[in-house]
């Protein structure tokens, strides 16, 4: 359902306005199409039919009733595939002597399958066991059965994506990981189809509830193409491909690129597992061992450029295979992003609900010291969550308004809003800063040993 925002946040730091209903969930989007499908009557005269090629086809089954006596069973087929022409299995059922219909499901599926220009087009199988006598039916295409699935374990990818799969390993990559997601949406879309254009179709019409973005896809254009649409549309993508130059010329806050010469080993996938659900400030991306993955067989030049690049790469150190950096395109560390958008989701879901648990927030001192306590709530949590530092020398201490964390909070006396905004109800000015916690990446250790 559409609504009109009215709560606007703007955080500084190329992180732009964000509502994370599904902050911390992950969407792998594949290229495993599901067989279209279509089932005629029920029980014993029941008969499925399935295309033999995944993805979007243009094909219609009819069951004619010839209305004539002691008519054959025959099968025909006309069209071309397009959406214009579809391709049309004609089953003209077999009748008795007084023109009733005698043909069985067992009957109708022995003629389709006999028929080579059919055959080839779908595969029948039985709903009951085929003794009943089939109806006629208008003529009726086969339809995508669905395209988004939500998975909480492996096992139930089964039915729906072959073990084989990229979905599959990648969905297994991320599983294997401790601590591990507990739900992975997938969704497939037919190998070819423009990558923008469905991840729009998916957050529009299909699912929104997701943050991190996933493809199957290893090349650099669709990597890129995936890349740019998360910058746009404010989700976190990473990405994996063995093509160094995928580096070339991106600088985006919100894609992550791994550079592998193993990318079907989807360490993209293990590292969203592992720690895109953990909580915001809790974590650095860089140091991260992941369960099933290796090192990449790279020479000293080539991390090098990945690292100068802001990419990511899995090497060796100490005996384990880790993440070097843990940053975005931009060379933001990925924990920063991460941190941004969770204050701003926050303050959005927390002024939300001040507004609805409210009969009305006025719009004078009061209310407007409402609106600032909201922002004083986020600011202490995310203190607590590591993500704004803790104030620790006096100095510091001096800039804390609470004596714990550094951020400050600002928003206008109602004698300070125009007559024009108040008219509006619009409450301009109000402000936070905030001092990032960050990170030990690097240490320099000196020191003197003494007899």
């Amino acid at each position: 359902m559409a609504y009109i925002k009215d709560i606007i946040i703007s955080i500084i730091r190329a992180t732009k306005s964000l509502l994370l209903a599904g902050f911390g969930r992950m969407l792998i989007v594949g290229e495993t199409a599901p067989y279209y499908v279509r089932t005629f009557g029920t029980g014993a005269a029941g008969l499925k039919f399935t295309a033999k090629t995944r993805g979007t086809v243009y094909i219609n089954v009819v069951f004619e009733d010839p209305e004539g006596n002691n008519e054959t069973l025959a099968v025909t087929r006309t069209g071309s595939g397009t959406s214009e022409t579809p391709y049309i299995i004609n089953i003209s059922l077999a009748t008795n002597g007084s023109g009733t219909i005698t043909s069985t499901a067992t009957l109708v599926k022995a003629a389709v399958e006999a028929f080579a220009n059919a055959h080839s087009l779908v595969g029948v199988t039985f709903v009951g066991d085929g003794t009943g006598v089939v109806a006629a039916a208008e003529s009726a295409a086969l339809t995508d059965p669905g395209r988004y699935h939500e998975f909480s374990e492996l096992v139930e990818m089964v039915p729906h994506y072959p073990t084989d799969s990229a979905e599959y390993k990648m969905a297994s990559a991320a599983f294997a990981q401790s601590p591990r997601p507990s739900l992975i949406a997938v969704y497939s879309r037919d190998t070819g189809s423009d990558l923008a254009t469905v991840l729009n179709t998916i957050i529009s019409s299909v699912n929104n509830k997701w943050y991190g973005l996933l493809i199957s896809n290893r090349t650099k254009a669709a990597i890129q193409a995936a890349g740019t649409w998360a910058s746009a549309n404010k989700k976190l993508f990473c990405g994996c491909t063995s093509d160094l130059t995928t580096l070339d010329d991106r600088n985006n806050d919100r894609e992550i690129f791994i550079i592998h010469d193993r990318p079907d080993d989807y360490p993209d996938a293990a590292l969203f597992g592992q720690n895109l659900a953990k909580a915001p400030g809790s974590i650095t991306w860089k140091w991260k061992t992941l369960a099933g993955q290796i090192a990449c067989n790279y020479d000293t030049t080539t991390l090098n450029t990945i690292r100068e690049k802001n990419g990511i790469a899995l090497t060796e150190y100490g005996g384990v295979a880790i993440t070097n950096e843990g940053k975005v395109t931009s060379g933001e560390f990925i924990d920063v992003i991460m941190g941004m958008d969770w204050i701003e989701s926050e303050i959005e879901s927390r002024l939300f609900k001040l507004f609805i648990d409210n009969p009305k927030v006025k719009l004078d001192n009061s209310g407007i010291a409402k609106v600032e306590s909201v922002l004083i709530s986020v600011m202490i949590d995310a203190g607590k969550a590591g993500i704004i530092a803790e104030a620790s020398s006096e100095e510091e201490l001096k800039r804390s308004p609470d004596g714990k964390y550094l951020y400050t909070t600002k928003v206008p006396l109602r004698d300070e809003i125009s007559a024009n905004d108040r008219a509006a109800r619009l409450l301009p000015g109000v402000e936070f800063t905030g001092e990032l916690a960050g990170a030990v990446h690097k240490t320099n250790v000196s020191g003197l040993v003494a007899a």
